[in-house]
C-alpha cells in the first residue's frame, strides 16, 4: 500500500511539473528578502511558479532530515547532494500544494488535530506524550503540525487527481497473478528474526496477563526508541534462546516460523521492530526483522495468492461529518 501511494504521488508530481515551472537559485545568486527596516532576513532558494522557497525553509528541512538520519545511524549524503534532493522534494511538494489551492482543497484545524490524535493513539501514547517525544527528537511541534496539514492536503489532492481516476481491470489482475506464478513464483525469502517472549498463556490469571502485557508494552517502547534489542532480550525474554543468543533465531524459512512472525515481517524493513506487541497462545512477542535473503524455499513455503471480490460503502470523515456520525 505504501509503495502504491509513492507511485501515485510520483505520477501526480510528474503531471503537475509538466505544467509548472520552478527556478532554482544558486547560493551565490540568492535573492535577498528584507524586512520593513531594510535588513536582510532571508534569501530565495527557488522560485516555484508565483511562490518561493526560502533558504531558511530549505535549511530547516535539511536540518530535520540530517538529525533523523543521525538518530537512525544512517549515512548522511554530502551536503550539496542532500541540498539538491531536499530542494527537489520541496519544489514538488510546493507545486502540489499550489494545485490543491487552485482546486479549493483545504484542511481545517480540526482535521489536523484529529490526525495528530490518531497518530498518538497508533503509538500508544497520549497527544501530550507524543508531542514531547517529537520535540525531544528536535522537531518543533509547529513544524510537525504544518507537515501533518501538508500531508493531509496532498492526500486529498491525490484522491481527487489520481486515485479516483485509477481503475484495475480483471485482465490486469489475472496478468499480475500469472506473473507471480512465473519462474520465480516458488522462491521465498528466508527471514532473520530476533524476538522477546513474555510468558502469559491464555489460561493464566487476568492479573498475570495484564502484568505481562504491561511489561511487553514497556519493552516495545524501549526497542522502538533504539535500545539494544539483544540486551533487552537477554535481560527480559522468557524464551529458551534468550540467555544463549539474545532472542536471535537466525535465518529461517517462513514455513519454520510462527505465522504471526511472518505476517509482522512482511511490513518491516531490515532493522525495524514491529510496532505492535504480538499476542500468541503462549504469551506476548516483540519481533525485530534483522535481514532478508533469497532462500531455498519451495512453492509450499510461498504465500498463497487469493482473489477476493468485495463491495464496500465509504463514508468520508470531514466536510461537516464527524467520525462518530460516520460510524453511526
Amino acid at each position: 500500500m505504501a509503495i502504491m501511494k509513492q507511485l501515485r504521488l510520483a505520477t501526480l508530481a510528474a503531471a503537475l511539473v509538466a505544467v509548472a515551472s520552478f527556478l532554482p537559485v544558486a547560493p551565490a545568486q540568492a535573492q535577498a528578502l528584507s524586512d520593513s527596516g531594510g535588513q536582510t532576513v532571508d534569501t530565495i532558494a527557488a522560485v516555484v511558479n508565483n511562490g518561493v522557497i526560502t533558504q531558511r525553509e530549505l535549511d530547516e528541512r535539511m536540518g530535520l532530515i540530517t538529525r533523523r538520519l543521525n538518530q537512525q545511524n544512517a549515512p548522511v549524503p554530502p551536503m550539496d547532494q542532500l541540498r539538491q534532493q531536499v530542494l527537489t522534494q520541496m519544489v514538488l511538494e510546493r507545486i502540489q500544494l499550489q494545485k490543491a489551492k487552485e482546486d479549493g482543497i483545504t484542511v481545517d484545524d480540526a482535521a489536523v488535530q484529529h490526525a495528530l490524535e490518531r497518530l498518538a493513539q497508533a503509538n500508544n501514547m497520549t497527544l501530550a506524550v507524543y508531542r514531547a517525544r517529537i520535540e525531544s527528537e528536535g522537531v518543533p511541534w509547529t513544524t510537525f503540525m504544518s507537515d501533518a496539514r501538508t500531508e493531509l492536503t496532498l492526500s486529498r489532492l491525490r484522491e481527487k487527481e489520481v486515485d479516483s481516476k485509477i481503475t484495475v481491470t480483471d485482465a490486469e489482475v489475472v496478468n499480475y497473478i500469472a506473473s507471480q506464478r512465473g519462474p520465480n513464483a516458488g522462491q521465498t525469502n528466508d527471514l532473520h528474526i530476533q524476538h522477546i517472549f513474555l510468558k502469559a498463556p491464555l489460561n493464566a490469571s487476568e492479573t498475570d496477563i495484564e502484568a505481562a502485557q504491561k511489561k511487553a508494552d514497556a519493552l516495545l517502547a524501549e526497542a522502538k526508541g533504539g535500545a539494544n534489542f539483544e540486551k533487552l532480550a537477554k535481560a527480559n525474554s522468557q524464551a529458551p534462546d534468550a540467555a544463549k543468543n539474545g532472542g536471535d533465531l537466525g535465518f529461517l524459512a517462513p514455513s519454520k516460523l510462527p505465522p504471526e512472525f511472518v505476517t509482522a515481517a512482511a511490513t518491516l524493513r531490515p532493522g525495524e521492530v514491529d510496532p505492535q506487541v504480538i499476542r500468541t497462545n503462549d504469551g506476548f512477542e516483540i519481533v525485530r526483522l534483522v535481514e532478508r535473503r533469497a532462500g531455498q524455499g519451495t512453492t509450499a513455503d510461498a504465500p498463497k495468492l487469493v482473489q477476493t471480490h468485495v463491495r464496500h460503502i465509504l463514508l468520508r470523515v470531514g466536510d461537516g461529518i464527524s467520525e462518530p456520525q460516520a460510524r453511526e
